[in-house]
């Protein structure tokens, strides 16, 4: 990684953390497209970090990078699970996945700096994918690199942000070995940010022409479509998320209300549009049935769940009870299960007990799309049942929590 002041060796470490040293990889090579975050454009072939900067520096502490508005708030468009086995800030120098809880990876990483006291407290939370080597005297690792992270955690600040720029001029992603060769960037189960295809159609069959808009969505995909007067400022249409197994219509969107200024509210005679969806990867332990399986989704703020809600599916798995429960776990709510919905299904997964991930996808988010898992609210979607991947368990009740603003889609995902 070479910046403006110096350059520096990461050593990634593919075999504890897979997933995350192929998105690092694939976004700096250019491999794996990306939004924009400033234009809301599909970039592909495009190396993501060259020209961001090391937007926070804490001495003592961590040097963050990675975000495209310099401002710790925006990433690729996508968020993947973590990687946190064994991530153990034990040695300065690691590198890490910073986030805002749990599966929310994307672009923006951080280096940890010599310090008294090693961050402890991360352990666990922050996937660890690679770390800054010692000199080796050889061609593998760039001489001083470890002088450039001090050099760099000791700039100026003001509220933890470098007074001048320290900026990220390229990365350079070398294989060493074999088996780094062979290290393929594809396959790790990464959300992958692709083309969404329009279709603009008239409907002459009233009394006045009427623009239509269609596409279609992949499966497992977040669809977005935003529309603009100007090109410059961009408002969202439509986003549809498609848990289902075959591809999803976007409903035909027709137009002609939207083919007004927003200020001053006036006919225009130009509209703009874009699309893009997020491909998330396929949920592979979705059990065979929901037969006699009692699945729980707990909240958390940080470490402390706050909020859990518990599902008791019944014997021929059609229907079942919930209970909702507070943070000191006494049941405030519960109702009844009246339907189950089965979109796919995989034989090979047996019955049993399974837990849940419960998350949300925020529409109204810097990215494109944002998951987030084990999240403090049981989330309704708009036609008022939480959605399993893969099933649908509806419920004729309303959960006594109010529903999160700006999360009309939830997605629960069944693993072991």
């Amino acid at each position: 990684m070479t910046t403006n002041m110096g350059t520096f060796t990461i050593q990634l470490d593919p075999e504890n953390a897979p997933r995350t040293v192929a998105n690092f990889a694939g976004l700096a090579t250019g491999e794996k497209a990306w939004r924009d975050a400033e234009t809301g454009v599909l970039r592909e072939g495009v190396p993501f970090y060259d020209g961001l900067i090391f937007h926070r520096v804490i001495a003592g502490f961590m040097n963050q990078g990675g975000c495209p508005l310099g401002t710790g708030t925006a990433g690729p468009g996508y968020r993947f699970i973590d990687e946190t086995e064994n991530a153990v800030f034990n040695q300065p120098y690691r590198v890490a996945m910073a986030n805002s809880g749990r599966n929310t990876n994307g672009s923006q990483f951080f280096i940890t700096a010599p310090t008294t006291s090693l961050p402890a407290h991360l352990n666990g939370l922050h996937t660890i994918f690679g770390f800054i080597p010692e000199d080796d005297g050889g061609n593998n690792v760039v001489t001083g690199s470890r002088a450039v992270i001090d050099a760099i955690n000791a700039v100026d600040t003001s509220d933890d942000r470098p007074l001048t720029p320290v900026v990220i001029e390229s990365v350079t992603i070398r294989r060493v070995g074999v088996e780094a060769e062979a290290f393929p960037l594809e396959h790790h189960d990464l959300p992958v940010v692709a083309k969404l295809a329009l279709d603009l159609t008239v409907d002459s069959s009233g009394s006045m022409p009427e623009p239509i808009l269609h596409g279609v969505i992949s499966s497992g995909s977040l669809g977005v479509i935003e529309y603009s007067d100007d090109l410059m400022n961009w408002r969202r249409l439509q986003a549809v998320l498609a848990i289902d197994a075959p591809p999803l219509t976007l409903a035909d969107q027709n137009i002609a209300g939207f083919l007004q200024a927003s200020n001053p509210p006036a006919r225009t005679d130009q509209q703009f549009f874009r699309a893009l969806q997020v491909i998330f990867p396929p949920a592979v332990t979705i059990p065979a049935s929901v037969r006699n399986i009692s699945v729980l989704a707990t909240g958390f703020i940080g470490d402390s769940p706050i909020h859990s809600v518990e599902l008791l599916f019944n014997a021929a798995g059609n229907g079942g009870s919930y209970a909702y429960r507070d943070a000191a776990d006494e049941i405030v709510q519960t109702g009844t299960i009246t339907e189950v919905v089965q979109f796919q299904t995989d034989a090979t997964r047996p019955d049993g007990n399974y837990r849940i991930q419960l998350g949300y996808v925020r529409l109204d988010s810097p990215d494109l799309s944002e998951i987030e898992i084990t999240q403090a609210y049981v989330v309704k979607d708009l036609a008022g049942s939480i959605q399993l991947t893969g099933r649908v368990a509806v419920f004729p009740d309303s959960v006594a929590q109010t529903p999160v603003a700006n999360a009309p889609a939830a997605t629960i995902i069944l693993t072991r």
